[in-house]
């Protein structure tokens, strides 16, 4: 084999791996599955089973399947669905108390 056909060859080979490397799996939704889970959970805690359950359920419910995604490396759908069961954990913690208060008052 020429010098130079070597070269293309281990030239290919290289740029085969640095394609590889850069196509590996996307990050894995760690910090986003965790502050969902703490979001469900304080607003489990704030009442807002009672008064917000829509949204609470849905909060469960998103974070049930992110956690599903993460598990099964579809870590793109895993971080979107974390994000949502956060803010519908957030609404639903916001909500809770601010409906108790308003059924109190009437």
């Amino acid at each position: 084999m020429s010098m130079i056909r070597q070269a293309g060859v281990a030239a290919a080979a290289t740029l085969v791996v640095v394609v590889a490397a850069s196509c590996s799996s996307e990050p894995k939704p760690t910090a986003d599955l965790a502050e969902a889970h703490t979001l469900v959970s304080q607003a489990e805690q704030s009442g807002a089973q009672q008064f917000a359950s829509i949204n609470l359920e849905s909060a469960r419910s998103e974070l049930r399947q992110a956690d599903q995604d993460a598990a099964t490396d579809k870590p793109v759908l895993a971080t979107r669905l974390a994000q949502e069961a956060s803010v519908d954990a957030e609404l639903a913690s916001e909500d809770g108390p601010r409906l108790a208060r308003g059924r109190r008052e009437l």
